[in-house]
């Protein structure tokens, strides 16, 4: 059985950034991991070549924890300096009983 998120995780771990999203655009897996799975690694693509207002913006409005770390991460790459307040976010996230944004976390 081949991967069909093969093109796209060599291109990313290559650090052939530009490929890795062009490889995620064209493909249509229609299965939801998968589909989710080449989502997160265009975005971290993207984080990579220092595009973070993009991830911002598209990332923003979706939800899961997978995003929600995307974010965080985009938000301190893009000004390192905020990341006491990036912290402190994690945090609040953390420490709020039943918070559906961190579903995976358990505590």
């Amino acid at each position: 059985m081949s991967d069909p998120l093969f093109m796209v995780k060599t291109s990313f771990y290559i650090g052939n950034y530009r490929q890795c999203v062009k490889e995620a655009q064209k493909l249509q897996v229609g299965d939801q991991p998968l589909d989710l799975e080449c989502d997160i690694l265009m975005y971290r693509a993207y984080l990579a070549e220092g595009k973070y207002n993009l991830v911002l913006g598209e990332v923003e409005t979706r939800s899961g924890p997978e995003f929600l770390a995307l974010v965080l991460l985009a938000k301190i790459m893009q000004n390192p300096s905020n990341k006491d307040a990036v912290i402190s976010e994690v945090s609040l996230i953390i420490l709020t009983p039943f918070n559906p944004r961190c579903i995976s976390i358990g505590i």
